[in-house]
């Protein structure tokens, strides 16, 4: 994983800490309460710094998250693809896929932004820490892109709309499409309008359905949407500048979806769920729901994962297990509200 110091140290704007949270308090009320004006950020130097300094690095171990939620596969089949980064800013994403995939130096990246201050620093950024490995800086999209193609979108799907980005998957017609959006009520609404889209035209998902073919549950829930939450600490600096803005990063909240051009279209054991929601941790196991798929449809289920067996090193890495994990397990006994289950493979 890159440092925060490496970041920050290749930053074209260095802020005193006091224009530094006052800018990052900005960014905050930009990106929730005046959305309208979300893009002013990307024209001005210093909210461009502070942006770098902060959602940067907390927002990069989203990527490898995902990408370990992925079978092997998958993913080498992903990093054989050029990778076009979509309204990538500062590089954040970019950043994550070259780091991820650094043991390889055949890799092909574009990203593409309409912020040429945005590009800048993602030129300087990667061309330092990735000075050996092919990367291109675009303000649109090219004519032609050839070979396989992974188009990604990192918060960047929300700021242009939904129509907007069904005109771009068009055009790039990618093998792979990745989002890693805000985990909000509203961009639910649309990623699901966007997984119908994908499944008519002829995608599977990866992440995180377990079966295209049925609706998502979840759109039966008033006050429930599906998102995972990421659990994790940050190094000192970090923290220091989370508790200064009063921010929390160490529970992310995000949706994030993975498709595949053609690919496996069918359904999964019952033995495999998606982390939905945490319930209770007792002294027998811990209660879940979670998102299961039963021959053909998903349904939301309660389990219990019995503690019974587990090394105590296991019970904490499951204690801090991010919600939108894979887990598949061996069902003991069904009960009429909920199922007891054993783990069979350890979450990632």
């Amino acid at each position: 994983m890159i440092e925060t110091s490496t970041i920050w140290n290749l930053q074209h704007v260095k802020l005193p800490e006091n224009e530094l949270i006052k800018k990052l308090n900005e960014l905050s009320h930009q990106f929730t309460i005046q959305r309208s004006q979300m893009d002013l950020y990307t024209k001005d130097e210093k909210s461009v710094a502070a942006y770098c300094a902060f959602y940067l690095p907390t927002n990069m171990p989203k990527f490898n998250f995902l990408m370990e939620q992925l079978d092997l596969d998958q993913r080498m089949e992903m990093s054989k693809c050029h990778f076009i980064d979509f309204g990538a800013g500062p590089g954040t994403f970019s950043l994550s896929y070259l780091d991820y995939f650094a043991h390889r130096d055949d890799l092909q990246v574009t990203l593409i932004d309409s912020s040429s201050l945005m590009l800048r620093q993602a030129r300087t950024l990667i061309s330092t820490i990735f000075p050996s490995q092919k990367v291109s800086y675009l303000e649109r999209i090219p004519r032609e892109i050839k070979g396989k193609k992974t188009l990604f979108f990192g918060h960047s799907f929300n700021e242009i709309g939904y129509q907007k980005g069904i005109e771009i998957i068009n055009l790039i017609d990618p093998d792979y499409l990745i989002l890693i959006e805000p985990g909000t009520k509203e961009v639910f609404s649309y990623i699901n309008d966007l997984r119908i889209f994908m499944r008519n035209a002829g995608y599977s998902c990866l992440y995180p359905c377990l079966n295209l073919d049925s609706d998502c549950p979840m759109t039966l829930r008033l006050d429930d949407w599906c998102h995972g939450v990421m659990r994790m600490v940050h190094d000192q600096n970090l923290e220091r500048l989370s508790q200064l803005i009063k921010k929390d990063r160490r529970n992310m909240p995000f949706i994030s979806h993975v498709y595949q051009k053609g690919g496996y279209q069918g359904g999964s054991t019952p033995q495999q769920a998606r982390l939905v929601r945490f319930l209770n941790n007792s002294k027998f196991g811990f209660e879940y729901e979670v998102c299961m798929c039963t021959g053909s449809q998903l349904t939301i289920e309660k389990i219990q994962l019995l503690k019974k067996d587990m090394s105590k090193e296991l019970i904490k890495k499951i204690e801090n297990i991010s919600i939108g994990s894979k887990l598949t397990f061996e069902v003991i006994k069904k009960f009429d509200d909920y199922t007891r289950v054993k783990l069979l493979l350890n979450p990632v």
